[in-house]
């Protein structure tokens, strides 16, 4: 039993490096220099896959949610296809293939993974969102380049002296991730044993990745936020019943809180800064949405969303001067659209943006089944989509590296209980 434990902890860990602590690699790359940014990413990887592999006969897999996987691994061979037999992106080729392919392993070795590393990985992710959190913070407060009001992101230099810049996306999302999974831990089940210290790290994690969400200034994880508190308030804790289950040390702990912020808001105007921060993002949305709803039409525009803008201009008049490219699509990246739904549409055509969409509904249809869980992962990772969800109509790419391995982990987990039992599906080896 405790060497199954000790497996099912380091397919955890595994697990963990290929999807919520790539964030790290920026500040690895920050230490060592961007010039071995490419060995370090491979190596990370890597190992991240080693960790992955166990002992199990390739006759036992667990069963995933056959549906969603159905539909997904549809998608991703249309992917494949198209990736070499109609690539509008030849000079990526080398890069995307990598990712094609650990992509792939890594779903293959979670088939075998069992189900019961769940449970190791609440406490993994948790562990991660505050180190990044963290790390993000002294990184900011270390840097002489960063003002206040800037976008808090990693910055680092390669030994060429060239100027380089972490994502402040990847840290915005790590907030969200760090504020979704210490609010469950803080408000449902006995996941710490009630354990008053443990509980302490979980609300000072819910506000360090409040405060890393304001600093990032990213308006799809602030939109994502604002929706989570529909599930979480509605079914996941209801409001009357488990806002916040203050415990003694959650008193002692917010009142040492208090007169401590009063101390650094005398020295540094603290309260200030953040209220600052606040109206700032706030006009940047208020900005942004006028810019998207009247397409641009308006005086003080956003840059950024004047962007998608152009992207959605340049997809209806390829649909109105080329109607049949979107048969078949335009190709394996033919454009970055910067809204997924519009660049799967434009890539891959009508088959492909019917099985996206479908891939949509039906993972949305299994969050709300996973809101009603008893089991805090299967709660966080309904919760995550919803970050997804928006980001498929704001931001990134529907073939990114990130996008799968998420997608992955929702094919393989999402409604599929950490109780589950394996099943032969390679009866044939």
């Amino acid at each position: 039993m405790q060497g199954q434990y000790l497996t099912n902890l380091r397919n955890s860990l595994g697990i963990a490096m290929m999807w919520v602590l790539p964030p790290f690699l920026y500040f690895l790359k920050q230490f060592i220099g961007n010039s071995n940014g490419f060995v370090t990413t491979a190596l990370f990887y890597t190992i991240g896959l080693l960790l992955m592999f166990n002992r199990r006969t390739l006759r036992i897999a667990y069963k995933p949610n056959w549906i969603l996987t159905f539909f997904g691994a549809s998608f991703f061979c249309i992917s494949i296809l198209y990736f070499f037999l109609y690539n509008s992106d030849m000079s990526s080729f080398i890069l995307e293939f990598i990712n094609l392919f650990l992509v792939l392993v890594f779903f293959l070795l979670l088939l075998r993974i069992d189900n019961k590393v769940q449970d190791h990985l609440i406490g993994i992710i948790f562990l991660a969102s505050l180190m990044i959190n963290i790390l993000l913070i002294y990184s900011i407060a270390t840097n002489p380049e960063f003002t206040i009001g800037m976008r808090a992101t990693v910055q680092y230099k390669s030994k060429t002296n060239s100027d380089f810049s972490g994502n402040p996306y990847v840290y915005s999302k790590n907030g969200f991730i760090g504020f979704i999974i210490s609010y469950l831990l803080i408000n449902k089940g006995t996941y710490f044993n009630e354990n008053s210290f443990k509980r302490v790290f979980c609300h000072i994690n819910l506000w360090l990745s409040i405060i890393v969400i304001i600093i990032t200034q990213t308006r799809a994880t602030i939109l994502a936020l604002a929706l989570t508190f529909i599930p979480i308030f509605l079914i996941i804790t209801p409001i009357k019943k488990n806002l916040f289950k203050f415990k003694k040390i959650s008193f002692v702990f917010y009142g040492i809180i208090f007169f401590v912020l009063r101390y650094i808001d005398a020295k540094f105007n603290v309260i200030n800064t953040m209220v600052n921060y606040y109206n700032n993002y706030s006009n940047l949305i208020q900005k942004a949405i006028l810019t998207g709803a009247k397409l641009g039409k308006v005086s003080d525009k956003d840059d950024s969303a004047m962007g998608r803008v152009r992207n959605i201009e340049f997809f209806f008049r390829q649909f109105e001067f080329y109607p049949h490219n979107f048969i078949f699509g335009n190709g394996y990246r033919f454009r970055y659209m910067d809204i997924p739904f519009l660049e799967v549409f434009m890539n891959f055509g009508i088959l492909g943006i019917l099985l996206f969409i479908t891939i949509h509904i039906l993972i949305f249809y299994y969050s709300i089944r996973s809101f009603y869980s008893n089991h805090i992962f299967q709660n966080f990772i309904a919760l995550l989509y919803l970050h997804t969800f928006v980001s498929s109509f704001t931001t990134g790419r529907p073939t990114d590296f990130p996008y799968w391995i998420f997608l992955f982990i929702l094919f393989r987990f999402l409604n599929v209980e950490a109780s589950q039992k394996p099943m032969d599906v390679i009866k044939t080896l």
